[in-house]
């Protein structure tokens, strides 16, 4: 007859390689179980804003998403991916200053002269265009002639003005009405237009910008007394800034 303490001694036995059996098997379900959650935590949900305005936006998500349901976005778990070269090479729009030197004659007249120039533009990558002043002093003798002209032009682009282009290139044509005043009294106004070909070139891939431009040159003066009719050349060249 088996003895009390031998009943114990079996049931102790038993429960111990209970216990052992299980604890080795908790580390392979432990292993199992990881295998079906990280593929779910490694999968992260990506935003893609395609347009804004104000605090509106339209936005493309690599989940599902529902009409008319709010969504909240944890900041902490964001990470934006912002494209800083291309938000800061921007071109639609342009300031420039520029120097332009006139050599043009007619009805024995000869006007060569050097004008400031300023511009601001509209680029639509294809063509440009915008508004330009013109500041012209000079003294041939007899005082200082000062003349004021306003204009604009258009440009249109063989190569697409966008980054990371750095030499744009096409035609021009600009048209300026003005008043020029004499040192003597009295004064004219001026008809001008041109017509030829431009080169912008981006310093080192920056907003910065140097454009020449070579154009066949045509202007009309008109005083109380007489009017004169000049064409020849004109070259102008301008330090230009995109954003």
């Amino acid at each position: 007859m088996t003895s009390r303490l031998e009943l114990w001694h079996r049931l102790f036995t038993k429960l111990g390689m209970t216990k052992q059996r299980s604890l080795s098997t908790r580390p392979w379900s432990i292993l199992f179980l990881f295998t079906l959650i990280l593929p779910h935590l490694a999968r992260s949900t990506t935003i893609t804003v395609k347009k804004t305005k104000g605090n509106s936006a339209v936005v493309e998500m690599s989940s599902p998403l529902e009409t008319g349901k709010t969504y909240s976005l944890e900041s902490d778990a964001m990470t934006l991916q912002t494209d800083y070269a291309a938000q800061f090479k921007s071109r639609s729009n342009s300031v420039s200053l520029g120097l332009d030197i006139n050599l043009i004659n007619g009805n024995k007249v000869v006007d060569n002269t050097a004008a400031f120039n300023m511009r601001y533009g509209w680029n639509h990558r294809t063509f440009e265009y915008g508004a330009l002043v013109n500041v012209e002093l000079y003294d041939k003798g007899f005082g200082t002639n000062t003349e004021y002209l306003l204009g604009g032009y258009f440009d249109y682009n063989y190569t697409e003005n966008k980054a990371p282009r750095d030499l744009i290139y096409g035609p021009t044509v600009q048209l300026s009405l003005g008043n020029r005043a004499f040192a003597a009294g009295g004064s004219a106004q001026i008809t001008q237009g041109q017509l030829g070909g431009f080169v912008t070139w981006y310093i080192n891939s920056s907003p910065v910008a140097l454009r020449t431009e070579a154009a066949y040159l045509y202007r009309r003066v008109n005083s109380s007394d007489t009017e004169t009719t000049l064409s020849g050349f004109t070259a102008q060249f301008y330090l230009m800034y995109y954003f």
